[in-house]
């Protein structure tokens, strides 16, 4: 399987990046997608990707506009056995992939958001793949914050997906990932998450003097990076997979993460007085 080829749709973000590196040192065949060339000519200059792109196995193609219905017909979905599809869950993949048999699988980014009320500051009852963010449309247009709408507009992407694999039973199979809050490093630009949502929503307090928000539901569960790329290749891989929502996410293993601040410039590059999470510590 390992000579499958995978197409990782916004290769270039901070998820996808890691994503991407780990089935490529799993042997797979990688073919991403970007909105620029410019993005395109950054993204495969970082170091971790040097040796695929000369050995063939790595590959990126322009796709500028993600919504049409026929986004990634063509140049990005020919050959390609694996769809990982990584930005906002908009319906753009779901008409392209019928149009090709040999795709087998489309696994699907989401958030543990589509499984949990954010608004509600404790949960007791587990959660797990057969979960759901009980709020609608019109409570996420109004929601009281920010974060309330986006995690319904979570909820809503995956209900929609489902709905869709229900009314039109194509030949793929459809996994979701459910990822909790996403900590570690990237090899990507933003290295350390500096832009990740993640990251602030941990650092926020710790630094931020107009940090006001709280909630129980804000960042109590966790996933390493690392794992949930990992995660991925066993959703491609594995026949159990298909057909379900995985949540990731826990705190069983990732008690705390140590936050340094570098006194002095570091051999590695790191800026003084920059933040940065090292390694999780269990």
């Amino acid at each position: 399987m390992s000579n499958a080829t995978i197409l990782i749709s916004a290769i270039n973000g901070f998820v996808a990046t890691d994503i991407a590196l780990a089935f490529l040192n799993a042997g797979y065949r990688v073919r991403g997608t970007v909105r620029s060339q410019e993005k395109a000519d950054a993204w495969l200059a970082l170091p971790a990707f040097k040796d695929h792109t000369d050995s063939g196995k790595l590959k990126v193609v322009i796709v500028k506009d993600i919504t049409p219905d026929d986004a990634f017909v063509g140049e990005p979905l020919d050959g390609v056995d694996y769809f990982i599809h990584t930005p906002a869950q908009l319906p753009d993949w779901r008409p392209g992939v019928t149009q090709y048999p040999q795709c087998k699988k489309v696994i699907v980014l989401g958030s543990i958001s589509g499984a949990v009320d954010f608004s509600v500051p404790k949960h007791d009852a587990p959660v797990n793949g057969a979960s759901w963010n009980p709020r609608d449309f019109e409570y996420g247009k109004n929601a009281p914050h920010p974060l309330f709408s986006y995690s319904t507009s979570k909820k809503l992407a995956d209900a929609a997906a489902w709905k869709y694999m229900e009314d039109t039973k194509p030949h793929f199979a459809l996994v979701n990932m459910l990822p909790g809050f996403i900590y570690g490093p990237s090899h990507g630009h933003d290295r350390f998450g500096v832009h990740n949502s993640s990251q602030q929503w941990l650092a926020g307090p710790l630094f931020r003097q107009d940090w006001n928000f709280k909630t129980a539901s804000g960042g109590p569960t966790l996933v390493d990076l690392r794992d949930l790329s990992i995660a991925f290749i066993k959703a491609v891989e594995r026949d159990e997979a298909n057909g379900q929502r995985l949540v990731l996410s826990g705190m069983k293993k990732y008690v705390v993460y140590r936050i340094l601040i570098c006194e002095c410039v570091m051999d590695g590059g790191f800026e003084a007085n920059e933040i940065f999470l090292v390694e999780v510590v269990s």
